[in-house]
């Protein structure tokens, strides 16, 4: 019988390990949630039904009900799925999330996020300050009746008071941590869906906590957005306020915005205001990817009213329906006027207001007074132009948009990328999208440099 108990105690040894070891697993990723959820509480209180986390699978919260503070309502969220190249990940998780420098792979699922309109969240959030030039109505209610932007209120009486849908997150940081890869995605059912990737090149700690993101490089950001119903919803609702019909809404709509260009002293690209009325259309898809060819810091964009002084359109691709758009200099200088102030808000959102350095522009210097009555004339403002530069000096204009004309009469208008003693790179716009290509030393007749 002693023998018999001790094969049997020898085989459950394995198990009784195991289970010890899932036991303290399960228990040290708990602790890990519990202390994150803690740090957030003063801005929001989240509570969760149950907890499931084993060695070698995901883990997962149910019934998760999030209070923005200081509201009673809450957001609830079906589950949250946490996904990690390596089990051990989730370990640390605690720390890594306050460091900001994650290790491993990171996959983040919200499955049926449910956002009630009519909650006292939605209902007395307080609106964000508006600068004094944003006051005046957005683009897409120029045409709307009395509404000055589509808010809580105007997506109610659309017929949106409970949203539901899912979000995701993934990170993918590089074995140096150096570079890391984000994808967020969202999709709400009669509402939209968008897929956004942006590579980021990490400063000194590779870090992603907001006091390091200023000097964050973004290497590539693109942006995908589809519409589920939220455009057919947005024409019935501000064609009715106008007392238009639908077929005819987005043709005044059209020349609505002509009208508002003209008048704020701008002349869009037919094109380009085709394609802007184009992405109003039921089920339509805009693609936009950004490649800068020098380094692009996030503070950068968080400093600058407009986007000319830090990328340029030839950096910039746009695709609406299926088109791609070729975007002129003129077009761009209208994009920059039109969307300049959103890209800085976003920037601005995910920086430190310490880490961002007003610009402010240098004192006239001062000028001794030789003659007694003699005001002296300042140098006027130098404006940048394309102009002509002999081949040793390209690589001090790496980045910088060139016009190149080769010995057969070809021009070629793109980006130069790239220079050594025989050739150049150029990043150059093509009906597919953007190619680059070499270009040899004895073809080039000229080359213009936009300084």
């Amino acid at each position: 019988m002693r023998k018999w108990l001790k094969w049997i105690v020898l085989a459950l040894m394995p198990i009784i390990m195991l289970a010890v070891v899932q036991g303290y697993y399960w228990y040290q990723v708990k602790s890990n949630l519990d202390e994150l959820i803690a740090s957030i509480r003063p801005f929001v209180k989240i509570e969760y039904a149950d907890l499931s986390a084993s060695l070698f699978n995901d883990v997962e919260l149910q019934g998760i009900q999030a209070r923005p503070v200081p509201f009673s309502d809450a957001i609830t969220i079906e589950r949250i799925v946490l996904q990690s190249s390596s089990w051990s990940n989730f370990l640390s998780l605690k720390t890594q999330v306050r460091s900001g420098v994650i290790k491993d792979a990171l996959d983040l699922k919200l499955i049926n996020i449910r956002y009630d309109l009519n909650a006292d969240y939605a209902r007395e959030q307080p609106m964000p300050e508006v600068e004094a030039e944003e006051e005046k109505a957005s683009l897409e209610v120029l045409l709307c009746g009395d509404e000055r932007s589509i808010g809580r209120q105007s997506l109610l009486r659309m017929g949106y008071d409970r949203l539901s849908g899912e979000m995701s997150l993934l990170i993918e940081p590089s074995a140096n941590s150096q570079l890391v890869k984000l994808n967020l995605a969202a999709e709400f059912p009669l509402l939209f869906k968008a897929d956004t990737s942006v590579w980021l090149g990490l400063s000194q700690g590779g870090t992603l906590r907001r006091e390091g993101m200023a000097k964050t490089s973004i290497k590539l950001f693109g942006l995908t957005l589809s519409d589920l119903g939220y455009n057919q919803r947005w024409q019935a609702f501000c064609s009715q306020a106008e007392n238009l019909s639908e077929s005819t809404y987005l043709d005044a709509y059209r020349g609505e915005i002509n009208e508002w260009l003209i008048a704020e002293g701008r002349s869009v690209d037919g094109s380009l205001l085709d394609a802007f009325v184009s992405a109003k259309t039921a089920q339509s898809i805009v693609a936009a990817r950004l490649e800068p060819a020098e380094r692009l810091e996030v503070g950068a964009l968080a400093q600058s009213k407009g986007l000319d002084n830090v990328f340029s359109g030839s950096e910039f691709a746009l695709q609406v329906n299926g088109k791609v758009l070729e975007i002129s200099d003129d077009d761009w200088r209208d994009l920059q006027a039109l969307f300049g102030s959103n890209v800085r808000k976003a920037a601005m959102a995910v920086v430190s207001k310490e880490s961002v350095q007003v610009e402010e522009k240098p004192e006239e210097p001062r000028i001794s007074e030789i003659v007694p009555g003699v005001v002296p004339i300042h140098a006027p403002v130098v404006q940048k132009t394309y102009q002509v530069t002999p081949f040793n000096e390209l690589s001090e204009h790496v980045g910088r948009k060139i016009k190149l004309r080769t010995f057969f009469g070809n021009e070629i208008n793109g980006v130069l990328v790239e220079t050594s003693a025989s050739s150049i790179s150029v990043r150059h716009q093509v009906e597919q999208g953007r190619a680059t290509f070499p270009v040899s030393k004895e073809k080039i007749a000229s080359i213009e440099v936009y300084r």
